[in-house]
């Protein structure tokens, strides 16, 4: 939070009527990439999901027929989308069953994304997670960094358990939504 706030206190000063603003998938705003077919991406490496990750990125890209493409970066000091993975989500953040979490930053007045970091998780409150739940949620906080927020359909890789985990993809409702955010029509 300190620096969120650093960051603001330094936007106003430099920049004026720019304000960074930090959310969750929780309070989703209309924001998107400026340059969504160029998401410079740190994926943390060698872990047992960093290639399940990148295949989770190339869904979207495929999905999006290249409206929104990963760009994989070496050093997270490069990224503007960050990729970690955690045992649990750190009760810190106060999301008991969780299984992922996405973090973004914009920037009023042009409302564009500046970063977004995803959490995934291994574990949830309820135990291990199964290689499906995975790699539902890697697709469900990628939708997120990509400026979905979540469905109230089932079937949707938006919506916001991972209950129908077996039925769950990336559904038209959600290309329908990134097409009218990023005027892909």
């Amino acid at each position: 939070m300190k620096k969120i706030f650093f960051i603001m206190i330094v936007l106003l000063i430099g920049f004026g009527v720019f304000f960074d603003k930090a959310y969750t998938e929780q309070n989703m705003p209309n924001v998107a990439w400026s340059k969504p077919t160029q998401i410079k991406t740190y994926i943390q490496p060698n872990h047992k999901y960093t290639e399940k990750m990148k295949r989770a990125c190339h869904r979207w890209s495929v999905m999006t027929r290249d409206g929104i493409i990963f760009k994989y970066e070496n050093t997270p000091a490069n990224a503007q989308l960050k990729v970690v993975f955690v045992e649990k989500i750190p009760e810190s953040f106060h999301m008991d069953s969780a299984v992922g979490l996405t973090r973004l930053t914009y920037t009023t007045g042009d409302n564009q994304f500046r970063n977004a970091e995803i959490i995934i998780a291994d574990y949830s409150q309820y135990g291990k997670l199964t290689d499906d739940e995975v790699f539902t949620s890697m697709l469900h906080e990628l939708g997120h960094a990509i400026g979905l927020g979540h469905s109230n359909n089932p079937k949707s890789i938006m919506y916001p358990t991972t209950q129908h985990v077996k039925t769950m993809e990336i559904s038209k409702e959600d290309l329908n939504l990134l097409a009218q955010k990023y005027h892909w029509r």
